[in-house]
């Protein structure tokens, strides 16, 4: 995981090294009283953005003593120039994160048209996005919709201002066989793996035959849950 340690709350100066080709350490003046004194150097870090691949999990990063450390020199009037007289000293400390498991979902419409008599299988298309962390194990499920009596089995359009309804069902791929539920009833989940990118699943809405059909329009409304 890239990130950055800053020397102010804007974060436009990074906290480098004296050694750094571009130096931009960060100096201070200790007052002394009695031979002691303290002073609170705050340092501002960031994680940039655009690092969708990262698994999730815990991520640290240690400075040891020979890492971070401190140069110092002693003087009462004027600061001396920084030369090999310098003393120096190290303290250790650790950077942490945690990239927890998460997922995105949204999904398009599936749009039958205008239809006359029904007398063949009438299929559209529509696709279902998932965005996940890297790495993160996830299953996509639909339900029954709002349908009266409708199952993941046996989904239902009802027709506005109405009870009449319209047999259809959601698949998982052209080929008709696994519809597409919530792993109960014989139906079947999408299972995947995030990436941290989106992933598109394309669905299959089919209407089979039913020429009886009471002239409207007929909707439903499916909600499609991602697991993770």
């Amino acid at each position: 995981m890239a990130y950055g340690m800053y020397k102010d709350s804007a974060r436009t100066q990074p906290w480098t090294s004296v050694w750094d080709s571009i130096s931009n350490s960060y100096p201070v003046d200790i007052q002394l009283n009695s031979g002691a004194g303290a002073v609170n150097l705050p340092f501002y870090a960031r994680v940039p953005g655009n690092q969708r691949t990262l698994l999730a999990g815990n991520y640290s990063s240690t400075f040891t003593v020979n890492d971070a450390t401190i140069g110092y020199v002693n003087y009462q009037t004027s600061p001396p120039e920084c030369s090999t007289s310098m003393y120096a000293a190290g303290f250790p400390f650790t950077v942490q994160a945690t990239v927890a498991a998460d997922c995105l979902i949204s999904a398009t419409d599936a749009n039958f048209g205008s239809l006359g008599l029904i007398t063949s299988t009438v299929a559209v298309l529509g696709t279902i996005t998932t965005t996940c962390t890297g790495g993160t194990t996830y299953a996509v499920s639909i339900n029954a919709g709002k349908g009266t009596g409708a199952t993941v089995a046996s989904r239902l359009l009802t027709r506005t201002g109405g009870s009449n309804t319209l047999k259809y069902n959601i698949y998982l791929d052209g080929t008709y066989k696994q519809i597409w539920g919530d792993g109960s009833n014989g139906t079947y989940n999408r299972p995947s793996t995030g990436t941290g990118t989106a992933q598109v699943a394309t669905y299959y809405a089919v209407m089979a035959p039913q020429p009886a059909a009471t002239p409207g329009t007929y909707t439903d409304q499916l909600i499609a849950t991602v697991t993770f």
